[in-house]
């Protein structure tokens, strides 16, 4: 982290904790070295980036949306201001905010069955808005939406969320068979 607290490197080591350097003191000297390394690179992009330069200014914002040192609004609005973006860096960029959103939302939702609801209240609003995760965050995004929508016996969305989740493929088929059940029994009553 630096001074005013944004990440600057995740010390993960891709996630393998068996690996000869994670959590040692090598293993930290790398993530100090890597994070040492962002804000270099931070700040030669907003050198250039104030200079008008659009290609670093998108390296920029695609570096603090993975770092999420910006908000989802400001960084979608940042992106619609940048000139001279190919439509698909554009669609990637744009997938990258979609994922950061989701989990944003998602430090919200407990095992308490309220907060998946109103975690799934707020996919409803992004499904509206066909601003759909891919990645990552697309199971609990469809899981959340069916929450949602099973509770508030809003039929049609949830054969949505059943359609979103089987495409998806990472639920198990179990949970998934639980949601049709439900749907069909939502819809034998009156």
């Amino acid at each position: 982290m630096n001074a005013s607290g944004d990440v600057l490197a995740k010390h993960s080591m891709d996630g393998d904790i068996n690996s000869s350097n994670f959590r040692t003191t090598d293993g930290f000297r790398i993530t100090l070295d890597q994070a040492a390394e962002t804000a270099e690179r931070i700040e030669a992009l907003d050198d250039l980036a104030s200079e008008g330069d659009q290609d670093s200014a998108l390296e920029l914002l695609e570096l603090r949306v993975d770092l999420a040192h910006i908000d989802m609004a400001s960084a979608k609005q940042q992106l619609t201001a940048l000139t001279n973006v190919s439509a698909k860096k554009q669609k990637v960029l744009g997938q990258k905010i979609i994922e950061n959103e989701v989990n944003a939302i998602m430090t919200t939702a407990s095992m308490d069955p309220k907060t998946q609801q109103a975690a799934g209240k707020k996919f409803a609003v992004m499904l509206e808005q066909k601003r759909i995760p891919r990645g990552n965050g697309s199971m609990y995004f469809w899981y959340f939406l069916a929450v949602h929508a099973k509770a508030d016996k809003k039929l049609d969305l949830l054969e949505q969320a059943i359609a979103g989740l089987k495409k998806d493929g990472k639920l198990p088929a179990d949970v998934v068979a639980g949601l049709e059940k439900s749907l069909a029994e939502l819809r034998q009553k009156p």
